[in-house]
């Protein structure tokens, strides 16, 4: 199989159940071999949203995505319910018995495992009751192994816990709904899956759209993002613009390390710290997840899977996680 040249058109998408803090950032291929990076824009609706990226790429190029919500099942779950390919469940889910699969419940007598989603909102809500329902003895069997703590993060939250700050279920719940299950069910969309399609490079191939389960958080230590001590005096960190501005060092020495230029637009905010509206901090993060991106199609994060065969098959991974 022969290697395309990289893919003409890159993007992270910031992820969220909300349309309005879904915002992406986006980066063309040169004549030359740079990328010319955007500023961050909001993701379009859904329904178009594929259509459109493969109408640019037509069937000379390629493109790929980077999507910040969950692809992939844990293990232990997955060995319940019997399933040894997340490609093949993805594709069953409008069948029964998992109907109900996207609906999250709000009682924990409706937990199941063809309904593991909970809860739908808070109060009186507990992690035991999740378990207890699926029949597992300690939260890590509801973590993929992309998800245990490592030296760089906590444990990231479990994929069918949809309350707190870090969880992101509800995210997920839409991300494969709305956007990955009909993606490959449309004749008119080349859709691939990193990495239960193949190695990132050889998916590298005329007319594809290759996504991938890509974290900004991932990358903040290889791109040398640094936030302030956490203080109760102020916001510190991406929700902070003080923060933010203090990074825009970070993103141009970046840039030129990866053969990147950036757009006018893009540098103002950079060093504007993206504003002070309230989503800003998403908009922010899907510029961190872009630059990731193009430091690993430059060989300079990893595209490898640390995982077995089987494993990886349902559980997939984290684009350029480090071990």
């Amino acid at each position: 199989m022969s290697f395309l040249p990289l893919p003409a058109l890159v993007l992270h998408a910031d992820w969220s159940m909300h349309p309005q803090r879904r915002w992406m950032t986006c980066a063309h291929r040169q004549k030359d071999g740079s990328y010319q990076v955007l500023a961050p824009i909001r993701v379009p609706q859904i329904p178009g949203f594929l259509s459109e990226i493969q109408s640019q790429v037509g069937d000379n190029h390629c493109a790929l995505i980077g999507l910040d919500f969950s692809i992939g099942l844990p293990y232990d779950y997955a060995r319940l319910i019997k399933v040894n390919n997340f490609y093949d469940f993805l594709l069953q889910l409008d069948q029964d018995p998992w109907v109900d699969f996207f609906n999250p419940c709000e009682t924990p007598n409706q937990i199941s495992l063809y309904r593991p989603f909970y809860p739908m909102r808070p109060g009186g809500t507990r992690q035991a009751y999740l378990l207890d329902a699926l029949g597992l003895e300690n939260i890590d069997s509801l973590r993929r192994t992309c998800e245990y703590a490592t030296r760089f993060r906590k444990a990231a939250s479990p994929i069918f816990w949809t309350m707190g700050a870090q969880q992101n279920g509800k995210a997920t719940i839409a991300g494969w709904r709305d956007l990955l299950i009909p993606g490959l069910k449309a004749p008119n969309i080349r859709l691939k899956i990193w990495p239960f399609d193949g190695s990132l490079f050889s998916l590298f191939q005329p007319g594809q759209i290759i996504t991938a389960e890509a974290y900004p958080a991932e990358y903040y230590s290889s791109l040398e993002i640094k936030f302030s001590p956490p203080t109760p005096a102020r916001k510190t960190g991406k929700r902070s613009q003080a923060d933010r501005a203090a990074n825009a060092d970070a993103f141009f020495r970046t840039a030129d390390n990866l053969g990147a230029r950036l757009d006018s637009e893009l540098i103002t905010l950079l060093r504007n710290g993206f504003g002070s509206f309230p989503t800003a901090e998403d908009a922010f993060d899907s510029t961190v997840g872009l630059f990731g991106l193009i430091a690993i199609l430059r060989g300079k994060l990893s595209a490898k899977v640390p995982l077995s065969s089987e494993i990886m098959a349902v559980e997939g991974w984290i684009l350029g996680q480090a071990v």
